[in-house]
């Protein structure tokens, strides 16, 4: 879930966000053979279908949230960035905290069990940052977390 539960006192239905700017290298990309992208993403190019002979580094592997204990459940958007012919991605993820955000990054990496994702080979994290989204309350933000009451 991408909200902090209710049970969280103060804190409860707000939403914690990491937002990174990713720069990709698409002639690095673009030289790689039409297989050898699939399996980077362990996605069908053609189709966009996940493969079942996907390599561990795959992208959809490393970042399956099922696949980590506890379950690292993030409400994952992105948007592409262009500045004349660099470009790259725009990622943000939202969740109950940052827990599973810095899981999703350990395994991407190779922290875990050293195999890196396959992303790295044509692209890179320039910048990131995290934020705390307040809570709503009666249409407003809700500031009282912070001991700003707007009422």
């Amino acid at each position: 879930m991408a909200l902090v539960p209710g049970s969280a006192g103060p804190l409860a239905g707000s939403s914690f966000v990491a937002v990174q700017r990713w720069r990709h290298h698409m002639s690095r990309f673009e030289a790689m053979p039409r297989e050898q992208q699939d399996h980077t993403f362990g996605r069908a190019h053609d189709t966009n279908e996940e493969l079942e002979d996907a390599p561990a580094s795959a992208h959809v592997k490393r970042t399956a949230q099922e696949s980590f204990e506890p379950e690292a459940f993030v409400l994952r958007r992105s948007m592409p960035w262009a500045e004349g012919n660099v470009g790259g991605l725009v990622f943000t993820a939202f969740g109950h905290s940052f827990d599973a955000f810095e899981a999703l990054l350990r395994r991407m990496s190779g922290a875990e069990d050293g195999i890196t994702d396959a992303l790295f080979t044509f692209t890179e994290p320039e910048t990131g940052a995290y934020f705390w989204c307040p809570p709503m309350h009666e249409g407003q933000l809700d500031l009282r977390a912070v001991g700003l009451d707007a009422r």
